[in-house]
């Protein structure tokens, strides 16, 4: 499978690039969304020991994406910017092999949700603060949606109802012992169908931005070394729903959990499976079932 590169070097390279990992950030169960600072972050010799990518991968129908990523300036443009040249290339090459007439379909991705709701558990209209004595939670509710680490613009962003806003507002910014006094003073129980909506609201928001931050890395370190790397849609069910998965807990891996993100946008498995073996947090049950989906991938496309 295009894309898929397993390290050579991985065996001797993963115990100096795994993480020795550290949640601040821990609940009652592992749907919780943990901050986490990675300990062993890359230092400048490794990004210049980077391994491009083997050649072979380009778009669809012999599409080249270098013209149009050299017109890019990657130094000043942002991710939205680098995800939508990179849907436009999709689009492009899907119209020039569909057949006259036909319908040609929005680039999308092929996360395993099923997957992913069994790490994130129930969908909860009782909202509660998990672990308020041992973590930075607030007021949680639907598939583990944390409004204590959420403000009003990020609220918005998501498009929810004025009414369903209206209902979460009070309760956004508020952590620990102060979300446990207000929950208890101000109960908060969403109907069946507000759960559903803020848990799309929130999925759709938090896979765009995934997408986005990915891809853009990849356009940026494919332009940097001359790499082939697979952009997220191109990647496996299996690869795409392991780095779903952990951003739906950690949040924005660039930041969160950078050398996981590293080792995925780079397409390094062997040293992201070790990663995910070995990772130090407080979840390694769901470390260890992502670690299997992702072997599985990799099995699959060897």
């Amino acid at each position: 499978m295009a894309g898929i590169e397993r390290s050579s070097s991985s065996s001797s390279s993963s115990s100096s690039q795994r993480s020795t990992q550290e949640s601040s950030r821990v609940s009652s169960n592992e749907a919780t969304r943990s901050v986490r600072p990675e300990q062993n972050l890359p230092n400048a010799a490794t990004q210049q020991a980077r391994t491009p990518q083997g050649a072979g991968h380009t778009f669809r129908d012999g599409w080249d994406d270098a013209p149009v990523r050299a017109n890019l300036n990657l130094g000043t443009a942002d991710a939205r910017q680098a995800q939508q040249l990179h849907q436009v290339q999709q689009t492009v090459a899907a119209e020039e092999v569909a057949e006259p007439g036909a319908e040609v379909a929005e680039p999308g991705n092929d996360i395993d949700w099923d997957f992913i709701a069994e790490q994130e558990g129930a969908a909860l209209q009782d909202a509660y603060v998990p672990d308020a004595e041992g973590s930075q939670s607030g007021v949680t509710v639907g598939t583990g949606v944390d409004l204590g680490a959420r403000d009003l613009a990020d609220l918005q962003q998501l498009g929810l109802s004025e009414a369903l806003q209206e209902r979460l507002t009070p309760y956004l910014g508020l952590q620990r012992q102060e979300a446990v006094d207000f929950l208890e003073a101000n109960p908060l129980q969403l109907t069946a169908e507000e759960v559903e909506e803020l848990d799309q609201a929130v999925r759709d928001h938090e896979v765009e931005s995934l997408i986005t931050s990915y891809n853009a890395e990849v356009t940026s370190r494919n332009a940097e070394d001359g790499g082939e790397r697979a952009s997220f849609e191109e990647l496996p069910a299996e690869m795409q729903t392991v780095i779903a998965s952990v951003h739906f807990q950690y949040g924005t891996l660039r930041t969160e959990t950078p050398n996981f993100f590293g080792q995925v946008v780079d397409q390094r498995w062997d040293d992201a499976l070790g990663n995910l073996r070995d990772f130090g947090d407080d979840y390694p049950s769901r470390r260890e079932r992502e670690a299997d989906l992702l072997e599985s991938g990799m099995s699959a496309a060897s």
